[in-house]
């Protein structure tokens, strides 16, 4: 897990969309405006406020806001899948913090840090085994969550962190962050598992999606249950006119729910993907709606295809709102 980022109205709609279906529900404009609203842009984060330091080894303490924020972040991208909403654990923020001590005080990430590393703890390695680990830089808040479910760089292939914050059978998370450095911590402890009704968890899900949290990686995940092999299976994505767009399929890695991942090469490049550069807007890909099949995905040896739509929007405008 490593890279180089009306309230009841919203719960109520979600926990109504927990019923089983055959089909994942698409996220209706009106839907994606709201939350967007009162979980995405409410969660920005201008200036990270840390009272700690790295030359001193001080792991500091983040307001308690920032965890709000955190939560509502998370939160955002779980809705937008109809999972379950998580809690962000302010007593285990201590694992975290010191973990995101470590990593910036070491200038390098490491889920298995020595006990050579400056500014070392056993609280900080505990935070570091269990968490999401980043160095988005000093004051880099864009990165703030956001940059897990991007999982930027070919290092990031699994997309690991995005699985962590998109799992069905996830409750509950914790958070510390420097000026450059953040853990999202993954506690795991209370699983107690329970059957996911939704037939699939998928990035960019289905519907409309803002433009600028598409990343280059799209994936797509079975929720634990049947047992899936996607060995055999093919993702084919075509625009409304019927043009294929080229995709580049990453082998399938067990981990969490069953997930496959492809990389969008008619939409990024390389280098976009390394960066966290987004040119959708500038390649006319807005206001486009791509068409995602995935076929041949066996569950419990049965053959099965899924199809759903990414209708790719422009939501700038409500920053100024």
């Amino acid at each position: 897990m490593r890279i180089k980022l009306n309230l009841w109205g919203c719960l109520l709609m979600a926990m109504m969309a927990f019923a089983p279906t055959a089909q994942a529900q698409e996220v209706t404009m009106d839907e994606l405006m709201q939350w967007y609203k009162q979980y995405y842009l409410a969660s920005a984060v201008d200036t990270m406020p840390w009272n700690g330091s790295a030359a001193t080894c001080n792991a500091g303490t983040l307001p308690a806001e920032i965890l709000r924020k955190a939560e509502l972040r998370v939160n955002f991208f779980r809705l937008t899948n109809r999972l379950p909403l998580i809690t962000m654990d302010s007593d285990s923020s201590i694992f975290p913090q010191h973990a995101a001590l470590m990593m910036l005080a070491n200038k390098r990430l490491s889920h298995y840090p020595s006990k050579n590393w400056k500014c070392y703890t056993a609280k900080g390695a505990k935070g570091a085994a269990a968490s999401c680990l980043s160095l988005p830089g000093s004051e880099n808040t864009d990165d703030f969550i956001t940059g897990f479910i991007a999982d930027i760089g070919e290092s990031n292939s699994m997309v690991g962190h995005r699985r962590w914050i998109l799992y069905t059978g996830m409750k509950r998370f914790s958070y510390g962050a420097t000026t450059g450095s953040q853990a999202l911590y993954c506690i795991m402890n209370d699983f107690d598992y329970i059957p996911s009704p939704l037939p699939y968890v998928a990035y960019p899900w289905s519907g409309y999606v803002p433009y600028n949290l598409i990343a280059a990686k799209w994936s797509f995940s079975i929720p634990e249950g049947p047992k899936v092999n996607f060995s055999k299976a093919t993702v084919k994505a075509t625009t409304a006119e019927g043009k294929k767009l080229k995709v580049r399929q990453y082998p399938a890695e067990e981990m969490l729910d069953a997930t496959l991942v492809w990389f969008m090469e008619d939409l990024f490049t390389l280098e976009e993907d390394m960066y966290a550069e987004n040119s959708l807007q500038n390649s006319g890909f807005v206001g486009q709606t791509i068409t995602i099949t995935i076929s041949n995905v066996l569950l419990d040896g049965v053959a099965k295809n899924y199809t759903y739509q990414v209708k790719i929007t422009d939501l700038d405008y409500l920053e100024n709102q």
